[in-house]
């Protein structure tokens, strides 16, 4: 799998980190809540007293399932293999997509390696 710096990624030597909160939506897929803005100062001087400081992103049954299982200790590969034995064929190539769910939410700025 390729970044998109062109760098080879091997899915059992990254580890993701989750950096931002979730809540469980209405039909109980996952709603990752990403900050408007990362300092204090410019949350208090655009928002105004406003309560809607995130954006809010809604994840599919397969999104909301990987986004469960990063956890900051298993690599990407075990939680491949996961996602293969719970969704099974549904979810093939399962390599591929989990890698590109997961250069997407590292671009975005929602996980770390």
């Amino acid at each position: 799998m390729k970044n998109k710096k062109g760098e080879v990624l091997n899915l059992y030597e990254i580890v993701p980190r989750p950096l931002v909160n979730y809540e469980t939506g209405p039909d109980g897929r996952l709603v990752l809540l990403k900050p408007k803005f990362r300092k204090q100062f410019f949350t208090k001087l655009f928002l105004r007293g406003r309560r809607i400081n995130y954006y809010k992103l809604n994840m599919d049954d397969i999104g909301s399932a990987c986004w469960l299982k990063i956890d900051g200790i298993k690599n990407a590969g075990a939680i491949c293999d996961e996602l293969e034995s719970q969704f099974g064929e549904r979810i093939q190539p399962v390599a591929e997509r989990v890698g590109k769910f997961l250069i997407m939410l590292k671009n975005a700025k929602l996980i770390e390696y």
